[in-house]
């Protein structure tokens, strides 16, 4: 008997997901969509889900993460973002100034 996948996790989360990477509030999924991932991926040596995760974020980085740090006005979609990357967001917004 294994751990069982976390809710955030569940392939109604990854249909949402991947459909529109942009618009999906993980925040609301998990705080911390990424690093618990990151984390969780190493316990359970879980090489889809780490495969999940990477394409998930790298979408979302894209999408979301460079429009936000590129724009000069507040960004309306902080909402969206897990807090790690919230974090991103504040440290190369950081780095620009």
């Amino acid at each position: 008997v294994g751990p069982k996948m976390p809710d955030c996790f569940d392939e109604r989360v990854w249909q949402v997901v991947e459909a529109e990477p942009k618009n999906v509030p993980l925040r609301d999924f998990n705080p911390h969509f990424f690093e618990f991932g990151a984390r969780f991926t190493e316990l359970l040596r879980d090489e889809e889900l780490h495969e999940q995760l990477e394409k998930a974020f790298t979408a979302r980085y894209s999408k979301l993460l460079v429009g936000a740090a590129l724009s000069t006005s507040e960004f309306k979609d902080r909402h969206l973002l897990s807090r790690e990357e919230e974090k991103l967001l504040d440290a190369g917004r950081d780095s620009m100034k």
